[in-house]
């Protein structure tokens, strides 16, 4: 069992039970079949079993939580958009001098609380969101988890501010600070701990 159609199959065959999985890829390996023919097995069998998981009502009620995630990825992109121009003014524009003002000290700690606060909150409502798709959707946690997690980050994506800039064109003219950064944010503290929530709610059932 060697190739890239088999180790393809391999992969695909996580959406499988633990048993299962082995059970089919001993199979497969003993059939003599090609790697695409294993593949196209295996996604077959995968797709039979995702369609018979969304058959059940609790993979559709994971979904309730779709428009308070929306909500939050668009205020994730919100707040990346305002906490960039912070960012930028610490990361690009600090000066040697001020590494011994403690006022310099005392505005980035302050600064820093606020930002943090903001962070803090949309991480716990992407555990929030994690966990209940995790709780609900069972055995399709994977299928459901993934499809929430793509139209979120693409709702991220559309809840970032677009042009004119104004005053705050220096900032936002590097792509870093007006695309790249509030995808940071969204991952590290909403995304990532969305998934985890996910992982710990599936093995609750």
């Amino acid at each position: 069992m060697s190739g890239f159609f088999w180790w393809l199959a391999g992969r695909v065959s996580l959406l499988l039970e633990t048993d299962e999985r082995r059970a089919v890829l001993g199979d497969l390996a003993e059939s003599g079949e090609s790697g695409w023919q294993a593949l196209a097995g295996m996604l077959g069998l995968v797709a039979r079993r995702q369609a018979a998981l969304w058959c059940d009502w609790r993979p559709w009620a994971a979904l309730i939580v779709m428009p308070l995630g929306f909500q939050v990825s668009r205020l994730s992109a919100r707040w990346a958009h305002t906490s960039a121009i912070y960012l930028w003014m610490y990361a690009d524009n600090w000066r040697i001098a001020d590494v011994g003002n403690s006022g310099f000290w005392c505005l980035m700690a302050h600064e820093s609380g606020q930002f943090l606060w903001p962070c803090f909150l949309i991480m716990v409502c992407g555990l929030a969101i994690g966990a209940g798709i995790g709780i609900c959707a069972r055995r399709n946690t994977v299928a459901v988890g993934t499809l929430v997690c793509v139209v979120l980050a693409v709702a991220n994506v559309a809840g970032i501010p677009r042009g004119p800039y104004g005053v705050n064109h220096a900032v936002f003219h590097l792509t870093f600070y007006r695309t790249i950064y509030p995808l940071i944010v969204h991952t590290a503290f909403f995304l990532l701990p969305a998934v985890w929530a996910m992982r710990w709610g599936g093995t609750k059932n």
